[in-house]
């Protein structure tokens, strides 16, 4: 249909980003959070760091939470396999099992005491 405008308006138009989805969603803050997020880390180490302080932090404060040290440990693994392959490691299996095991050896003194010891399995 000839002389018919397109749904896009003109090049540069910014109309959907302040009256769009987000605009409506998001305050100033969290909608420049949102943009200091996109910008990827050429690596994961300093995101796995605050995630271990964090569940740290909470097992501080929550000793016998055993679900924050679980789901803690399920996002560092993920992490640090995308870590691996943003640093362009091969995949080996044991390398990964050597870095979880590092990682559950940094929480093993914040875990409490088994109250029936050690060989009570």
């Amino acid at each position: 249909m000839a002389g018919r405008r397109g749904r896009s308006g003109p090049p540069g138009n910014q109309n959907a980003r302040r009256h769009g989805l987000y605009a409506r969603a998001l305050t100033a803050a969290q909608a420049a959070r949102l943009r200091s997020a996109r910008r990827l880390p050429e690596d994961l180490r300093e995101e796995i760091a605050l995630l271990r302080a964090k569940v740290a932090q909470l097992l501080d404060a929550e000793p016998d939470n055993m679900a924050v040290l679980f789901d803690g440990l399920r996002v560092m693994t993920a992490m640090l396999l995308a870590q691996r392959k943003l640093a362009g490691a091969k995949d080996d299996p044991r390398a990964l099992e050597d870095a979880v095991l590092a990682v559950l050896g940094h929480f093993a003194p914040l875990l409490p005491e088994d109250p029936h010891g050690a060989d009570a399995a």
